[in-house]
């Protein structure tokens, strides 16, 4: 405390009078600001006014959703088609991509649903997506969902298969990239405001050496361009990117519900609620304080720590098992 007293001493003999009280004014509003930011955060995270979407954007128009045949993309679905949207549904999945239609259209009667097979790992082939443009003439898109997405194993970047590589940025980045650039021109036409939910993840928020860092760098991609065209197109479309935690799918082996693990309908109803509310966000509530925890600077660094840690510990059991199953063998 002393020294706090000698800096203040030094400083008010320094700077005149009128500039201490310029830097305390400086300073009250900072922290003030710092405030709210964080009220809004916390009203955000937990206190949901979601619009009326229908109204917003349209009732009747059409839903754009990549990977719509199960998973969090087929609860985005099944709750758009509830609220009065037309579907368009695209997944190299046909099977899964007729089963989600039938069940939406049996339980939504007068919704609309085209079904699209489109391979994602594919479109970096050029023009691979110019067959789009006739099959979606003439409908009104309101909303595009970028949610497909795919893994690339886990382990080292040196070590991963070129072709799981290859097929990772496609689908995960050039799909995103290449489906805002066709389908954002035809949303800045309509006369009502348009909506782009980009499905990023929470491990784009630092790395993930050993385990997923090719996953976890394009979902990064993803939350980065996001918020690029939201700035661009903000005026007429709300873009949104959302960095969900863990949702029981089948891209995470469909694991068992906890406190972490959430459905993939108590993740879409989340995110629905803050669409046209925000830029970011994780979704669900429990979702949004996994990814402050995982954002604050320090456990950031710990994470990655313990991370490598880890590994290090299971490659170092599986050589000394190796080397005793050998020994055993050689004995």
């Amino acid at each position: 405390m002393e020294i706090v007293n000698r800096v203040s001493s030094q400083l008010e003999k320094i700077i005149k009078p009128q500039g201490m009280k310029v830097l305390s004014v400086i300073g009250f509003v900072y922290v003030v600001s710092k405030y709210i930011k964080a009220l809004r955060s916390l009203f955000r995270t937990f206190v949901h006014f979601g619009h009326n979407l229908p109204q917003r954007y349209g009732l009747g128009s059409w839903v754009l959703i990549t990977g719509g045949a199960n998973g969090i993309e087929a609860a985005f679905a099944s709750q758009l088609a509830a609220k009065g949207f037309n579907l368009i549904l695209m997944d190299v999945d046909e099977v899964g991509l007729a089963l989600t239609a039938t069940k939406i259209t049996t339980q939504n009667p007068t919704v609309l649903i085209k079904t699209i097979i489109c391979d994602f790992s594919k479109v970096w082939q050029e023009g691979y997506l110019d067959f789009l443009d006739k099959e979606i003439q003439g409908l009104d898109i309101s909303i595009l969902i970028n949610n497909v997405g795919r893994g690339c194993g886990t382990g080292p970047v040196h070590s991963a298969i070129e072709k799981q590589v290859v097929d990772t940025v496609a689908v995960n980045l050039l799909t995103m990239t290449l489906f805002t650039r066709k389908i954002v021109p035809k949303m800045l036409q309509r006369p009502q405001r348009s909506a782009i939910i980009n499905l990023s993840s929470v491990s784009a928020l630092y790395p993930w050496p050993s385990l997923v860092p090719i996953y976890g760098a394009t979902k990064a991609y993803v939350d980065i361009l996001s918020r690029s065209v939201s700035e661009e197109v903000g005026e007429k479309i709300d873009v949104m990117t959302v960095r969900p935690c863990g949702v029981s799918t089948d891209l995470m082996n469909n694991p068992p519900l906890n406190s972490y693990i959430i459905t993939p309908a108590n993740a879409v109803t989340a995110i629905l609620k803050k669409l046209g509310r925000v830029q970011t966000a994780s979704g669900h509530w429990r979702h949004e304080i996994k990814t402050w925890i995982t954002h604050s600077a320090l456990l950031r660094r710990l994470g990655t720590r313990a991370i490598v840690k880890q590994l290090a510990i299971e490659k170092a059991q599986a050589e000394a098992a190796a080397v005793a199953l050998a020994a055993k063998v050689n004995s």
